[in-house]
């Protein structure tokens, strides 16, 4: 590809448009390109809109003031905002026009620098998401609007003097909660159900102070997360994580309810790393494995030994992958690893759950920390489909965003937000981020505390050990699933 390198004529900056040399027009229609992607900021040389066949791209991030504006996610760290919210537009004469993709991102308010990285690394991919629904035959319509956080109004320039001192500190004693949460707590979650049907919590007002019967944990390096039930010959068992601290890794266990006075869970899936999310459906069972590069299906009729038992579905770092049955298909939502695991969803759709599975043209066809990440199986009411989610802006699975699913097809999706769902649990009230049905009258959830665990405290130390040891690595290998030996 060509580099063209040509001086703008006229003021640049937020004023009016700069304008490009005609010889420059005429070489960049020559080129036939399909868009072009600008990044200044600031109007575009109204003759260059119209040459490309799609336009010109651009970036919009937040509510930033004219002129020279300070660093993306300045002032929503300043305002003690939630959210940080980024789009791509396609440029218009007067300035940003039709929004292509839109994102909402958590504050990160203990590192400015990281909050802009984050931002940053995930808008690279846009050009090229919006570059595949192009070539799959997809028109570039607008992005959904969403509900977009209350922002408060920024000044003309940023702070200094002895506000700039201010926001300083504060931005140093977040710092230090992140430490203190790093460090001297972590989280422990445990399992409950709710004498309730799912429906109800459509209705969350009405839930309050609806009591949760848990089961005990066995000790304070153990927690029980990511429930989900089966009806089984002696009653409903519950499927779950059981993560132990001490091996620094999950299982996937399960009990019968009513929970046994003195009973341990039972194994289910044992691997030599974590699992997580045990999703069932029939006889089969998705865990979350992301550290294979894998999404798999274990048949539980017989005894699951070996990781290669599994059946490949896609070879992606999937998380929370989560099944559906719709008008005639199977539908897999899940995020990943490798785009944010809490920030983007993504669709695939099979005509059989064991495939060949397809990627949706218009993945991730959400990107927005409060309720991409997957947090239970899909339930019907009144012959509407819901979606329970995870909004993970305040923290990781800081509550169960319910969505109500509008558009579902091969080349299109949308949906909306109808309910949230913070912990139910008065002795857990840091989090919730699952929600299935125990049977038709009764639910299961699961909720989080943060409390000191020296193994955690050692284990979080160790990792900033070894990284000064060992220098810094990038993502782990995944680890090698052989074939089980011929019995």
């Amino acid at each position: 590809m060509p580099v063209l390198s040509y001086a703008a004529a006229g003021p640049a900056g937020t004023g009016p448009a700069a304008t490009l040399p005609a010889e420059a027009l005429v070489t960049i229609r020559a080129s036939r390109l399909d868009f072009i992607l600008s990044f200044a900021r600031g109007p575009v040389d109204a003759q260059l809109l119209a040459i490309p066949r799609w336009g010109v791209w651009g970036f919009e991030f937040g509510k930033l003031p004219a002129g020279q504006p300070p660093p993306v996610s300045f002032w929503e760290i300043y305002n003690n905002e939630l959210l940080t919210t980024a789009a791509l537009c396609q440029l218009a004469a007067a300035g940003p026009g039709k929004v292509l993709k839109r994102g909402f991102f958590r504050t990160k308010r203990h590192s400015p620098s990281r909050a802009a990285d984050g931002i940053y690394e995930e808008c690279a991919h846009w050009p090229a998401d919006a570059g595949r629904q192009l070539l799959a035959g997809l028109a570039l319509a607008a992005a959904a609007p969403g509900a977009p956080p209350a922002t408060r109004a920024v000044a003309a320039k940023p702070p200094a003097g002895a506000a700039l001192v201010a926001f300083g500190a504060r931005v140093v004693g977040y710092k230090l909660q992140e430490l203190y949460r790093t460090f001297l707590v972590a989280d422990q979650w445990n399992i409950g159900v709710v004498n309730r049907p799912i429906q109800d919590f459509l209705q969350p007002a009405g839930l309050r102070g609806e009591p949760v019967d848990a089961p005990p944990l066995p000790s304070r390096n153990v927690f029980y997360a990511d429930c989900f039930a089966r009806q089984e010959a002696t009653g409903p068992v519950v499927y779950f994580e059981r993560y132990d601290y001490r091996r620094r890794r999950g299982t996937i266990a399960r009990l019968p309810y009513p929970w046994p006075r003195k009973e341990e869970p039972a194994p289910v899936l044992d691997f030599p790393y974590h699992l997580s999310y045990p999703f069932l459906h029939g006889p089969y069972c998705i865990p979350e494995a992301w550290v294979t590069n894998s999404i798999r299906l274990y048949d539980l009729r017989t005894p699951v030994l070996h990781p290669a038992a599994g059946h490949v579905l896609l070879p992606v770092p999937g998380v929370d992958a989560t099944l559906l049955a719709h008008q005639g298909r199977y539908w897999l939502f899940y995020t990943r690893t490798d785009r944010d695991a809490m920030l983007n969803l993504f669709i695939a759709y099979a005509d059989a759950v064991h495939g060949p599975w397809h990627e949706h043209p218009q993945n991730p066809v959400k990107t927005d920390i409060r309720s991409a990440r997957p947090a239970g199986p899909f339930f019907e009411v009144a012959g509407r489909l819901y979606r329970p989610a995870q909004d993970c802006a305040r923290d990781y699975g800081y509550a169960v965003a319910i969505q109500e699913v509008l558009t579902l097809t091969t080349t299109d999706y949308a949906e909306r937000a109808v309910a949230h769902i913070p912990s139910l649990h008065p002795g857990y009230p840091a989090g919730l981020h699952t929600l299935a049905a125990l049977d038709a009258t009764r639910t299961l959830i699961d909720f989080k505390r943060t409390r000191f665990i020296p193994m955690a405290t050692l284990i979080a130390g160790w990792g900033v050990v070894s990284g000064i040891i060992y220098g810094k690595k990038g993502r782990r290998k995944p680890p090698a699933i052989e074939a089980p030996p011929a019995s």
